[in-house]
């Protein structure tokens, strides 16, 4: 008897000092009622915090809600939780047919202002000179704030409007809920707002530097949590099914992510058929980020992750919308007698940006494979560049691709092109390849009439002559081969070679390659 309830004790003992231990490595879990605290460390944030609970400045065992700012000490948290409401994430259910909107009225979080706010009731900034303790409140939906002593004067304004970026944000008293043992949204109901057009955020936290947890919590605290995605655990399934909700209505893509996490979410929608087209637009956190570059989003994250900043530019006044050609790579393969193949599977693939075989696609695999490796420990851009640097060096020593000019056949429009010597063939959807050199600019000749456009149907050939050549063309000390421009381009692929679209690398084995445009997709430009 006594052996199991030290059994039982133990358990549950070994159960709280794990979830502890989770939230010190700053975990954050995910919430399945309406209601819940997202907490994370507060070490994450850059500016001295106080306990919404005593009031006393927190350290690095301190945690915050990345939805409403509510902070608590490691003591104080548990009371939090059952004091303190969080953001609601609906505030409707469907269980009848009849589906009254109610106001959303404001939800008050005293203190901890992340930056200076001016007070809506006085106009006057809310700054106490550093003073510490809590002073000031914040509507966690419309960002409004006020002073301490203006806020007896909202009384007579209950009613929130979600402020300046309500276009973006999914009201949560718009949203239905099935009450059932798994919670889903089975509706959303569009608001009465000229213009709206919800902001859906996915994240990869595997892209780049890692930094898409802290995406993820900033824009939590302006947007409804429902419409932010993290990708890696389950993919961008549940961000397209949510889109789904919303009939008719013209939603708009955050991705956090490098430009395979972009064209993984362009393909997912044209595969679900998703109607009106979303319009995407791109965090860049990967690292090459070739396509983010092209559309002006730049080529690295914002040093300061501000998300009023953000919903400023993805917003509708800054944001143009633009088309971008989508293609289709259709892979027959063929027999070889070298290699004893009788029979290859038949693939077809989108691409957006570019698509190469030779050198600069062996460089690609090469990294593909030592970040998927179990000693590839820490992520950064920086160690992602070395690597890249070490892999391209040792193909000036290795050679892997000398004569692809002998063992492929290229034709534009249908037309055979004389190959000169060749490591590298590259097909250019967007002028901007191994992070951010504009190849078909390069080559450019005075008196050239030929344009590049990402939306004109055409794509562009170039070849590149080695290794040495690649590390020439990044420094611009050297040009690029042009080998044309049409609407199809064919390679036939004699021996197997490595090869790449959209920084997706693979060896690809005797085939015949037919790249074809495919309709067109609706990306986000900016234009700040």
């Amino acid at each position: 008897m006594w052996f199991e309830v030290f059994v039982i004790c133990f358990t549950v003992f070994l159960l709280w000092i794990i979830g502890k231990f989770l939230v010190l490595l700053d975990v954050v879990h995910v919430p399945k009622k309406k209601c819940i605290h997202l907490w994370r460390s507060a070490k994450n944030l850059n500016q001295a915090v106080y306990c919404s609970i005593c009031e006393i400045m927190l350290t690095s065992c301190g945690f915050y809600c990345e939805s409403c700012g509510v902070c608590a000490d490691s003591l104080c948290i548990h009371t939090a939780e059952l004091v303190l409401k969080c953001k609601e994430n609906y505030t409707q259910s469907s269980s009848t047919e009849q589906k009254v909107v109610r106001d959303q009225v404001h939800m008050w979080v005293k203190g901890n202002l992340t930056q200076t706010y001016e007070c809506y009731i006085c106009q006057r900034d809310i700054d106490y000179h550093g003073r510490p303790g809590l002073y000031g409140y914040r509507c966690c939906w419309c960002q409004r704030c006020t002073h301490v002593n203006c806020f007896v004067k909202t009384a007579d304004d209950k009613i929130c409007d979600f402020g300046r970026y309500r276009n973006l944000i999914i009201p949560p008293n718009h949203v239905y809920m099935k009450r059932r043992r798994l919670q889903r949204i089975t509706s959303i109901v569009a608001p009465d707002w000229s213009e709206w057009k919800p902001l859906i955020v996915v994240a990869n936290l595997k892209s780049g530097d890692s930094t898409a947890a802290g995406v993820m919590a900033i824009f939590r605290s302006v947007l409804n949590p429902i419409q932010i995605f993290e990708l890696s655990a389950s993919g961008p399934g549940d961000a397209i099914r949510l889109i789904s909700k919303m009939r008719s209505v013209q939603c708009r893509i955050l991705v956090a992510g490098g430009d395979g996490t972009v064209g993984w979410i362009l393909n997912e929608i044209v595969q679900k058929n998703i109607k009106p087209l979303p319009e995407v637009s791109i965090l860049p956190i990967g690292t090459g980020n070739d396509l983010s570059r092209v559309l002006n989003w730049g080529g690295v994250p914002p040093t300061d992750l501000n998300p009023m900043e953000l919903c400023e530019k993805v917003g509708i006044e800054n944001a143009k919308v633009v088309q971008l050609d989508r293609w289709v790579i259709d892979i027959e393969g063929r027999r070889s007698r070298r290699l004893h193949i009788n029979w290859l599977p038949h693939r077809k693939l989108q691409m957006y940006n570019y698509f190469s075989i030779g050198v600069d696609a062996q460089i690609a695999l090469d990294f593909h494979k030592a970040r998927a490796s179990p000693f590839y420990i820490f992520s950064s851009r920086v160690l992602n560049k070395i690597l890249y640097l070490c892999f391209g060096t040792q193909q000036v020593l290795d050679q892997y691709c000398v004569g692809l000019e002998k063992k492929v056949k290229v034709y534009i429009d249908e037309k055979s092109i004389e190959l000169p010597e060749l490591q590298s063939i590259v097909c250019l959807n967007i002028d901007s390849w191994g992070a951010g050199v504009q190849l078909w600019e390069m080559s450019s000749e005075e008196n050239d009439l030929r344009v590049h456009s990402t939306s004109d149907g055409l794509i562009e050939v170039m070849g590149i002559v080695s290794s040495f050549h690649m590390a020439q063309l990044q420094v611009g000390l050297n040009k690029p081969i042009r080998l044309g421009q049409g609407r199809k381009v064919r390679i036939i692929v004699r021996e197997s070679f490595p090869v790449q679209a959209d920084g997706e690398p693979w060896v690809q084995t005797p085939c015949e390659l037919n790249i074809s445009c495919n309709g067109q997709v609706k990306m986000l430009k900016c234009t700040t």
